[in-house]
């Protein structure tokens, strides 16, 4: 943006420039004015630092130099492409977007209690990580010589990486706690959006448009929705089927969201009117998971009442049926989550009841059965009529990726160092993976292409860690997902 003086394009000028005009000004004056000097010559000031004129006539021009980056500024805060980050944040509210903040990573801890007794870990106890903390979703009790998992969130938004081993205390000490750690590697989480970023998208027009591209992105806005998709379609008459098997009816739209919001309902019907659905397969209540127990008696007949529970994950596992097991025997029953989802619980990771029950000698488990998490929702919108509309919506299930890096010839595939960091950079640009996108050997080497600690030959992808490919598809509901478990680094042969 520019304007015109007298015909010609302002532009702003340097002191020197202003100081050259400004004499030359001077001198104009003095000879139409027919100043002259004791000789009888007609005077011309000199720019030179022994004139004092001069070094005023300066000193001036550096304040009209001031004047012009100001000017310059005030026309370059109505240029998104030139304006200063304190004007793109200005420019939000009249553009109709706001910065997505981003989301936290979070953790799963295993925490272990002595025999001695029980221990007790508040809410918001911090498990520290470098320069970030991880604190505890809730409280827990941990009977005595039990282990428990307790989810914490780190209290820094951002994709923070925490490989399997990293977490092994806590910032206080708890009395009877025995250990702690991270079993598993973060759920990294999402970067808040940038200047720069929000720079980009007002240039590029997504500025919340009517369209499907403007609810998901409005969606995504939302706090706790760190990924969005919206699908439409457009026949009147067809269905339409999606990656992934999700048949989608005329003139609907389809709904996947990665993280949860009350506000998914008003949000989308600000923006579309067409008619939601869930996936048809999608479920709606969730089931629970289940465990066996083998339970042995010793000592005399142990008598295993209903009602008999385990906590888990901050989770109830209460017994299918009551049950007696003989002295010296081994017998095992059913326990059920009270609430649905899928649980991992390991081999072997459960020794003991909430409750001490005699004669029963020794505990333990096969690993779970995990149930299905609920992934059909609905919100209801209310209009201003007074109408009220059901708006559907799925969650994204993750899908498990495994990854192989390929370090080059004379690489040091013996250092936990660079194996661990390799880990950690991988995982850290996943959080930019997102619901249905295909997972290539290309994505997988992105964060290695100016690597400095090592060289990466290739990447490859795999479903299952046996059968390598270069393309994972992922389906339209579905998030792609990386861990430390599921990274194999070997050296090129």
């Amino acid at each position: 943006m520019s304007f015109k003086i007298d015909g010609t394009t302002w532009l702003p000028s340097t002191t020197a420039e202003h100081a050259q005009e400004w004499m030359n000004g001077i001198n104009d004056l003095l000879e139409e004015n027919d100043v002259r000097d004791s000789d009888g010559n007609v005077v011309k000031l000199s720019q030179n630092f022994a004139n004092a004129l001069y070094l005023l006539v300066l000193s001036g021009a550096d304040r009209l130099k001031d004047n012009d980056e100001k000017l310059q500024s005030a026309i370059n805060s109505f240029n998104i492409e030139l304006c200063d980050d304190e004007q793109i944040e200005n420019l939000l509210p009249i553009a109709s977007i706001t910065r997505n903040e981003g989301s936290p990573s979070t953790i799963v801890l295993t925490c272990t209690a002595s025999e001695n007794g029980s221990c007790y870990i508040p809410k918001g106890t911090k498990a520290p990580f470098g320069d970030v903390n991880f604190l505890t979703d809730y409280a827990i009790t941990i009977q005595a010589g039990n282990t428990v998992n307790i989810t914490a969130t780190c209290d820094t938004v951002g994709a923070i990486a925490v490989l399997k081993g990293e977490i092994t205390s806590f910032d206080v000490q708890i009395p009877n706690l025995l250990s702690v750690i991270n079993n598993t590697s973060s759920e990294v989480g999402t970067n808040a959006e940038t200047v720069d970023s929000l720079r980009m998208r007002i240039q590029k027009g997504q500025t919340i448009p009517y369209s499907l591209d403007g609810v998901k992105l409005a969606i995504e806005e939302l706090t706790g929705i760190n990924h969005a998709r919206v699908y439409f379609n457009n026949s009147t008459t067809s269905i339409t089927t999606l990656s992934g098997g999700v048949e989608l009816q005329p003139r609907t739209a389809y709904i996947v969201v990665n993280g949860s919001s009350d506000e998914i309902a008003s949000t989308y019907a600000k923006y579309m009117s067409a008619p939601t659905q869930n996936a048809p397969n999608a479920s709606d209540t969730g089931t629970p998971t289940t465990v066996e127990i083998y339970i042995t008696a010793s000592g005399g007949d142990a008598e295993i009442p209903e009602g008999t529970y385990f906590i888990y994950d901050n989770v109830q596992f209460t017994i299918d049926e009551a049950i007696t097991v003989a002295d010296g025997e081994t017998e095992s029953v059913g326990f059920t989550a009270n609430e649905v989802g899928a649980i991992t619980i390991p081999a072997n990771s459960v020794t003991s009841f909430s409750d001490v029950i005699e004669n029963v000698s020794n505990i333990t488990n096969a690993k779970s059965v995990e149930g299905l998490n609920k992934t059909a929702y609905k919100q209801e919108y209310i209009t201003k009529s007074g109408q009220s509309i059901d708006i559907y919506y799925d969650t994204a299930t993750n899908v498990q990726i495994f990854v192989k890096v390929v370090l080059a010839k004379g690489e040091n595939n013996d250092s936990e160092q660079i194996r661990n960091q390799v880990k950690r950079d991988l995982i850290s640009s996943s959080a930019e993976w997102v619901i249905g996108q295909d997972v290539t050997s290309l994505i997988t080497s992105s964060p290695f292409i100016d690597c400095s600690y090592t060289e990466v030959a290739y990447t490859l992808v795999s479903t299952d860690g046996e059968t390598w490919g270069n393309r994972i598809e992922t389906a339209c509901n579905s998030i792609p997902h990386v861990s430390d478990s599921t990274i194999i680094i070997e050296s090129l042969t």
